[in-house]
């Protein structure tokens, strides 16, 4: 549910149906979940739904899609989240390059052992 830009997410729910958003509800809807998480989720920043999450329910999940029955969730979440942010400054927690010599050290046992 996120996008390259700020806001891109919300303009795209509020126009016409969109085939991304419709196979994804048309999905929930053929699971019919009684809890339903949804990851990436583009809000604000800060948290709490500044009505793009009731968008996708009003125009997406409580409409039928392609073929699907209707699900309704009342109760709704949307916490702030630190997804994108940096942790600490000029540290790469990642440690990606360890990650990048690690994986070298299994390719390169995989070459001499087959």
């Amino acid at each position: 549910m996120s996008a390259d830009s700020p806001g891109r997410v919300f303009r795209d729910l509020q126009g016409s149906q969109t085939a991304r958003f419709q196979r994804l509800a048309a999905i929930v809807q053929y699971c019919n979940p009684d809890v339903l998480l949804l990851c990436e989720f583009d809000h604000p920043g800060e948290g709490g739904d500044d009505g793009m999450l009731a968008c996708f329910q009003r125009e997406y999940l409580e409409k039928p899609q392609l073929g699907g029955e209707p699900v309704f969730y009342p109760h709704t979440l949307l916490p702030a989240t630190n997804t994108g942010l940096a942790l600490f400054e000029g540290q790469d927690i990642t440690d990606s390059r360890k990650k990048r010599r690690d994986l070298a050290d299994i390719m390169a046992s995989m070459d001499s052992c087959c």
